[in-house]
C-alpha cells in the first residue's frame, strides 16, 4: 500500500534540466500521492481531518490562515505519532530482552505490529497531503513560466513575478525545506542500525590501548621505585637503630670513669 507514496517521494526528488520534464514528473508524483490517499480512504485508514485536508488540497481558494491551521494540526499529530512509536519500540525491546533472559523464543505481538503499521501509514498520509500541496505550487510556477512567449522570457525574467505567484514560490520553498527535514528524520529512524556503531577506527582504538598500556607501565614503574626507596630508607633507619643500641650497650658495660685508679689519678 505504501508503494505509490514511496514512488511519489522518489519522483518528487528527481531533478530535470527541462522545465517541461520536471512539470510532468511532478504531475505524475501528485497522481501517485492521490492514488495512495484513495487507497487509504478505500480501506478506511483516513481520519476525518485527513479526508478534509485531502479534499481541499486541490482548491486554490483556500485561505492561508486555514491552511496554516491545518498544517499546525498535522504537525502536532505527527509529534504524537512519533512519541507513540518511540514508546512502542521501547516496550518491544524490553519484551525481547526479558525473553532472552528467560531463554524463551521471540513471540510476535500481532496487535502491536498492526498498530505500528497504522501509525506509519498515518505519517505517510500526512506527508502525501503536504507533498501534493507543495508540488502543485511548483507545477503552477512551471506552467506560468511556460506560458511566457520565448521572445519575452529574457525581459520577463528580470521582472518580479506576480504577488500570487511570489506567495506560492515562498510557500513552496518553505514547505520544501520542511519536507526535506522531515524526510531526513524519517529516513534516519527507518535505517537506524540495531547495534551501536563504532565511534573510532581500529587504528585509533589501537593507539588508545597502547597509550593506556604505557601509562599503566609508567605507574607500575613509579610505584616500584617508590617502594624500593622506602625499603632503602627503612634499612638505613634500622642500621642506625642497631648502631645506637650497640653504643648504649657499650656505655652500659663501660661506665664513665671505670678505668681510673686511685693511685693514678687522671688529672
Amino acid at each position: 500500500m505504501l508503494v505509490p507514496a514511496m514512488h511519489g517521494d522518489i519522483l518528487a526528488q528527481t531533478s530535470a534540466r527541462d522545465p517541461e520534464v520536471r512539470r510532468q514528473t511532478l504531475q505524475t508524483a501528485i497522481k501517485l500521492y492521490s492514488r495512495f490517499l484513495s487507497m487509504c480512504n478505500q480501506y478506511g485508514l483516513l481520519s476525518q481531518d485527513a479526508k478534509a485536508a485531502a479534499q481541499v488540497e486541490g482548491q486554490q481558494s483556500l485561505d492561508q490562515n486555514t491552511r496554516r491551521l491545518q498544517k499546525v494540526q498535522r504537525f502536532k499529530r505527527e509529534r504524537e505519532i512519533k512519541a507513540e512509536l518511540g514508546a512502542m519500540q521501547m516496550k518491544q525491546m524490553r519484551m525481547v530482552q526479558l525473553q532472552d533472559e528467560a531463554d524463551l523464543p521471540h513471540e510476535q505481538d500481532e496487535e502491536s505490529e498492526r498498530e505500528v503499521g497504522l501509525l506509519h501509514t498515518e505519517l505517510e498520509v500526512m506527508n502525501a497531503i503536504e507533498q501534493i500541496h507543495m508540488l502543485q505550487q511548483e507545477v503552477n510556477l512551471l506552467e506560468h513560466a511556460a506560458s511566457i512567449p520565448p521572445d519575452q522570457r529574457q525581459t520577463q525574467t528580470a521582472r518580479p513575478p506576480p504577488p500570487d505567484v511570489m506567495q506560492q514560490l515562498l510557500g513552496a520553498a518553505a514547505n520544501l525545506q520542511t519536507q526535506q527535514t522531515q524526510r531526513q528524520r524519517l529516513q534516519a529512524q527507518v535505517f537506524r542500525p540495531t547495534v551501536a556503531l563504532p565511534t573510532v577506527s581500529v587504528e585509533q582504538q589501537g593507539a588508545i590501548e597502547l597509550q593506556k598500556m604505557q601509562q599503566a607501565q609508567q605507574r607500575e614503574a613509579t610505584a616500584a621505585a617508590s617502594k624500593s626507596q622506602d625499603q632503602d630508607s627503612e634499612e638505613d633507619s634500622d642500621a642506625q637503630v642497631d648502631k645506637q643500641r650497640q653504643m648504649d650497650d657499650w656505655n652500659d658495660d663501660n661506665p664513665s670513669g671505670w678505668g681510673n685508679s686511685k693511685l693514678r689519678p687522671t688529672a
